[in-house]
């Protein structure tokens, strides 16, 4: 489990007071650049490590969820669960002051995370993940 520490939070927020209200009012929001090309890059290979372990199994397990029509020879994964667990650079992106600072001005300065998943779903016939 992570917890992070209210010392941690850049006060320099990247969400205006306006886009919180927006936020509560509509339930979405879209944040830019909170990771850096280079740090997107370095997730996406990550994912790509994370997810070449799926090839070799049959069934879902505590990593991975797949999708019904999996096979080693044709990975289909659903979901990764707690990759903050799986690989350095998802708990690295979980800590990221940016992403904190955001957290902490939507939900206050006692943010825990309790669990994650990257939810992926195969282009042109996936089936929808819920």
């Amino acid at each position: 489990m992570l917890h992070y520490s209210h010392s941690l939070v850049n006060q320099n927020t990247l969400i205006s007071s306006k886009k919180i209200q927006k936020c509560k009012a509509s339930g979405d929001l879209v944040i830019e650049n909170i990771f850096t090309p280079k740090e997107i890059k370095k997730m996406l290979q990550a994912l790509t490590k994370i997810a070449n372990l799926a090839k070799n199994l049959n069934d879902s397990n505590s990593i991975f969820d797949l999708d019904p029509s999996h096979i080693p020879k044709n990975s289909r994964i659903r979901r990764i669960k707690n990759p903050f667990y799986n690989h350095p650079v998802f708990e690295k992106a979980a800590r990221s002051p940016k992403l904190i600072s955001v957290l902490t001005s939507l939900l206050g300065p006692n943010v825990r995370m309790h669990r994650s998943k990257i939810k992926l779903k195969a282009p042109h016939d996936g089936v929808p993940v819920e």
